[in-house]
């Protein structure tokens, strides 16, 4: 996934943070982390034993004076590999051969004409900010996942085009789709 200056951005905030934490009397610890996109990564305190691939961003754990915790993870992510992504389409597809759409898709990626594209490639910046907030003894409080999508409208506008709810590609006028693994967008 094609983060451009976003990681960098991401470090220049943390330790931004970290200063103004220092400041006020709290303790910031921040972990830097960058997955290969075939290994998995847990968030423990956010995902428990789930595992996420292709993980670039940073983890920041402010304490304040008191012991309260707040976690936050700022990043791309998958929620699944490559390949596992696609044979849960494929399976999807099987179960589902009710609409022409359907069979030509599945068609297309048994005889390898699928044409894969990862949105960033075109224009379509996305990624995560999940945010854990914890109890002084420690138990969770809240969570929230907010995905902040970028380009996502123009890409739309310039490259597809939707006829009686169907979504083809204007270019070629073949059937279209655009899937979500973790903040990482399929077309």
């Amino acid at each position: 996934m094609k983060t451009g200056n976003a990681i960098g951005d991401i470090i220049e905030i943390a330790a931004r943070m970290k200063q103004e934490a220092a400041s006020a009397g709290e303790r910031v610890e921040v972990e830097e982390l960058d997955v290969p996109r075939d290994k998995g990564y847990i968030f423990d305190e956010f995902d428990g034993d789930q595992p996420n691939y292709a993980v670039k961003g940073t983890i920041t754990t402010t304490y304040d004076a008191n012991g309260k915790r707040l976690e936050r993870f700022v990043g791309t992510f998958q929620g699944m590999t490559d390949e596992a992504y696609r044979q849960l389409m494929i399976d999807g597809l099987k179960h589902d051969q009710s609409t022409p759409r359907n069979r030509a898709a599945l068609a297309a990626f048994k005889n390898g004409t699928m044409r894969e594209v990862d949105l960033a490639d075109l224009g379509v910046k996305s990624g995560v900010v999940r945010t854990k907030d914890f109890f002084e003894d420690g138990s969770a409080r809240s969570c929230r996942t907010e995905f902040e999508v970028s380009g996502m409208l123009q890409f739309r506008e310039q490259h597809t085009e939707l006829r009686d709810g169907v979504l083809y590609e204007k270019e070629t006028g073949k059937f279209a789709a655009i899937g979500q693994n973790g903040s990482k967008f399929i077309y």
